[in-house]
């Protein structure tokens, strides 16, 4: 299955993460979801009540690995490439033709963990409100 990662940020600028399709290669992805929930524990009560606060959040940290021309561009692009991208945005994932975008979301860290000759790997970790299934759902 081909996947992209495409964030666009709120400076309507679009920068892909990694896409399968171009030669980069999504190594891993790891979501996480937290719900937000309220604990509330009445006085003398034999137990506690939870209430959801509706603000869930989810964090996914992906690696990609790229090919680039030459060692220079490689280490260039490792330089600059972290700068380059803005913090906050939506991050819209396209696994094989089905659309989902990370709404209200923030790159958390992006970080170089290897560079070989010419080969970058990054990881990304970035946090955001709800998954949906149209860009601009909020």
């Amino acid at each position: 299955m081909q996947r992209t990662f495409t964030w666009f940020g709120l400076d309507d600028s679009e920068t892909i993460l990694g896409k399968d399709a171009s030669g980069d290669f999504i190594l891993d992805d790891f979501p996480d979801h937290r719900n937000g929930v309220e604990e509330f524990e009445p006085y003398d009560a034999p137990y506690k009540i939870y209430f959801d606060q509706k603000n869930d959040q989810n964090l996914l940290t992906f690696i990609t690995a790229r090919e680039h021309a030459d060692e220079a561009t490689a280490l260039a692009f490792s330089r600059d490439h972290p700068g380059a991208v803005p913090t906050l945005g939506i991050l819209e994932d396209n696994s094989g033709g089905t659309f989902r975008y990370l709404q209200g979301a923030a790159i958390e860290s992006i970080r170089r963990i290897e560079i070989t000759g010419r080969s970058t790997k990054f990881e990304y970790r970035v946090k955001g409100g709800a998954w949906t299934a149209t860009k601009n759902a909020v």
